[in-house]
């Protein structure tokens, strides 16, 4: 147990309008325990779109208490919340100021505020926390600068 946190991004797809003009299949290929393979083929005729993690936190807290205060309006319900690019380009910054009090050896607490919590992991400005917020900086940079329109990113938890 503890606390899971996903940034999930979902891409409308829309086949299921013909106007939209989307056709054909797609294939995966999946290894079985014995090492054979199979392939699962899907038709786009239906697809109305496509969902996958962006990034999975374990026992971030200051990241998740980022969230509950800035995309769920202080409210923690393990629910699924849309967040914007501009939350997410915020969330960006903010980990960085609080990297960079660290680096200078001040204490990160005004910025990103770790927040106990019923299995959500330690609360000390540690290895741990510089750790979380120096990946969230680098695979969030890495997914801003994708240009997809058809985009909308996610943010959920649970413990």
């Amino acid at each position: 147990m503890g606390l899971d946190m996903y940034l999930a991004k979902k891409i409308f797809i829309g086949a299921q309008y013909p106007h939209r003009g989307i056709e054909g299949t797609f294939f995966i290929t999946k290894t079985k325990e014995d090492g054979t393979k199979e392939e699962i083929t899907f038709g786009l005729k239906n697809l109305s779109e496509v969902e996958y993690n962006v990034m999975y936190w374990r026992k971030q807290n200051a990241i998740h208490k980022w969230f509950v205060d800035h995309v769920q309006k202080g409210k923690d319900d393990c629910g699924e919340h849309y967040v914007s690019l501009d939350k997410l380009k915020e969330l960006v910054y903010d980990c960085e100021c609080a990297l960079a009090e660290i680096k200078e050896g001040n204490s990160p607490e005004d910025i990103m505020p770790t927040e106990s919590g019923f299995f959500f992991g330690g609360t000390a400005y540690d290895e741990w926390y510089i750790q979380g917020l120096s990946e969230t900086v680098e695979l969030l940079e890495d997914e801003l600068a994708i240009k997809n329109n058809n985009a909308a990113y996610y943010y959920s938890s649970s413990w």
